[in-house]
């Protein structure tokens, strides 16, 4: 087993966990409610201005990427959504997760099983939505490829990611590492945007500390 499927299992893991014991969800449209709050806030992240559930600037054709049991873009006024995550046949099967999870259309959003790198859908997107997915990649340069990849001329990738500085420690918890096998800092991110065409135009101030959440759009 390899780094990606070992943090692939890690985040089936987490899932089952997180959703399926430690907060008490029983029904999909509660766990529909609870993600349209969760998106709220991973937003802040990325610069969207809120204006009521919608953020008023999204709109077309977005694509979300890792979107787990549920996207936080379904049913969202204004945006069509392709919402894809390898882990979802794994939860369709999943005595806690099956609930929730789904393939095909829901709403606005269709859902696929599979990851950015191997869906086709080259310039379709006006949108990417990429939170706390690039460090749980083992070939985060590639993803961002990809992503780009994705992007219609013109279009925006909204990240949200945890960095870490060289000399972070992994703390008490045992998997934490393999969860996250993505090691990189946000200054490397910013390079490798830059690298490969993707400009920088807002992102959250970087911050002294050895490891945080850096939020920024970029465009094509």
């Amino acid at each position: 087993m390899d780094k990606w499927q070992r943090a692939q299992g890690k985040e089936l893991a987490w899932w089952s966990w997180y959703f399926g014991e430690h907060i008490s969800l029983d029904t999909r449209p509660q766990m529909e409610g609870y993600r349209l709050c969760e998106g709220r806030y991973m937003m802040q992240h990325c610069g969207i201005p809120q204006g009521g559930l919608t953020p008023q600037e999204i709109t077309g054709e977005l694509l979300d990427i890792g979107c787990g049991a549920i996207s936080v873009w379904e049913n969202r006024a204004g945006v069509e959504v392709t919402a894809i995550d390898p882990l979802l046949p794994q939860m369709l099967e999943h005595p806690l997760l099956e609930k929730y999870a789904k393939l095909g259309i829901s709403g606005n959003t269709l859902y696929l099983g599979q990851s950015v790198e191997t869906i086709g859908f080259g310039g379709k997107f006006d949108w990417v939505w990429n939170y706390n997915v690039l460090d749980h990649t083992v070939e985060w340069k590639t993803h961002l490829a990809h992503c780009k990849r994705v992007l219609k001329p013109g279009g925006a990738l909204l990240l949200g990611t945890d960095v870490r500085a060289p000399e972070y420690a992994f703390g008490e918890h045992d998997d934490e590492r393999e969860m996250h096998p993505g090691i990189f800092t946000a200054e490397e991110v910013l390079q490798e945007l830059d690298k490969i065409g993707l400009k920088v135009e807002w992102n959250r101030p970087l911050l002294p500390q050895k490891k945080f959440r850096l939020g920024l759009r970029a465009r094509k």
